[in-house]
């Protein structure tokens, strides 16, 4: 038992190590990306580049006054929020969408819409639901003229898919990506790592399967993590391990794991890699916060990356919560440009977020959309 113990603390170890040899060999940082402001195209333009967004798009069984009763009755109905989902949908031009709180009812409407023309869909297996927990799941929308699908999987919380794609010396290149809405409980931290380790383990099981080392794979995690940057998701995707008997500042009675673990993957936040900090990604009237992330690979660099608020709506943006008459989820989109990398040739920094405020202290982010 103490054997097993030894071993597995030592491939933690070593896993971690590996994964801050590759991040000081980067330390130099990355070129400030470029923005692209809503409703310009966030579209890769070499074949190199990879353009993702992520976005929540907020279920219509979950779009009730009952659940938002700030919001005008009008703007929460399905005939609104769809014409508006479309517009934006349309406007995103990337080549991976992923997409989270979607119904299976509502699949075949979406993904049939003229708004995706040219895009192919995947929709999440999670079994059946009931009227008290309906099922809700994570979807995945690519362009089958860049992508091509090779391997997907299903997990409680996560779609995972592997991608082939021509890079530009013409070679066949694998994109690794899962798709994550993570539990949703502050009370239940434990249970978003526990989620986020499975998904990782499923990409790792996968690449090792089929001869390829999981720490030189393209790999994006993304989605709604219902956790902020400071908390653990984000911390142990940074890292590439936690300690046994980690706990989240607000709640210090529940581990988040009561051993060590650790994944392969050095992988960095978009945002923060490409100098840009949104406010926010989700507002409502108490509470405005950021839990939508894309993480990449070192071996990804940002290139571009998505402003989800309209140059004339950020007035609105700073008052008003979401949804509304403008943004029909009460999350926003978020996207990114990534550009393969072939030899670690250039530095692209330690993306690591910045420490949080001491207890008291005022929060240094940004708190509305102007300036960006």
């Amino acid at each position: 038992m103490v054997s097993k113990v030894l071993l597995s603390t030592g491939i933690a170890v070593l896993g971690w190590l590996t994964i801050s040899k590759l991040r000081r060999a980067s330390r130099s940082g990355q070129r400030r990306a470029r923005k692209v402001r809503r409703p310009e195209a966030l579209q890769s333009s070499e074949p190199d580049e990879i353009s993702v967004v992520c976005y929540n798009l907020l279920a219509d069984v979950y779009a009730t006054p009952k659940r938002y009763p700030y919001v005008r009755p009008e703007w929460l109905a399905w005939p609104h929020r769809w014409a508006a989902l479309q517009q934006q949908l349309a406007s995103f031009g990337a080549d991976v969408i992923c997409l989270q709180e979607v119904e299976p009812a509502r699949w075949q409407e979406i993904v049939s819409s003229p708004a995706l023309a040219g895009y192919t869909g995947l929709l999440q297996d999670r079994g059946r639901g009931s009227d008290a927990a309906p099922v809700i799941t994570n979807a995945l929308l690519w362009r089958p003229d860049k992508l091509g699908l090779v391997w997907s999987e299903s997990r409680s919380r996560a779609l995972l898919a592997a991608f082939v794609f021509w890079d530009g010396v013409g070679q066949q290149q694998l994109l690794y990506v899962a798709n994550l809405h993570l539990e949703g409980s502050p009370y239940r931290p434990n249970d978003r790592i526990s989620q986020t380790r499975s998904a990782l383990q499923r990409l790792e099981a996968h690449q090792l399967s089929h001869g390829l080392s999981p720490g030189d794979a393209a790999v994006v995690v993304c989605g709604d993590f219902n956790s902020g940057r400071h908390e653990t998701v984000c911390s142990f995707l940074h890292r590439g391990r936690l300690e046994g008997g980690t706990t989240e500042p607000h709640l210090p009675q529940v581990e988040v794991t009561k051993t060590t673990i650790a994944h392969p993957y050095a992988l960095h936040e978009a945002y923060s890699s490409g100098g840009v900090e949104l406010p926010f990604t989700r507002k409502v009237p108490s509470l405005a916060s950021s839990l939508d992330f894309i993480w990449a690979s070192c071996n990804l660099e940002v290139t571009a990356l998505y402003v989800p608020v309209e140059a004339r709506h950020q007035g609105l943006i700073a008052h008003q919560a979401l949804p509304n008459q403008h943004y029909p989820s009460d999350h926003l989109p978020i996207g990114a440009v990534l550009k393969l990398k072939h030899f670690y040739v250039e530095a692209f920094g330690d993306a690591h977020p910045p420490q949080p405020p001491a207890p008291g202290d005022p929060p240094q982010a940004i708190q509305d959309f102007e300036g960006l």
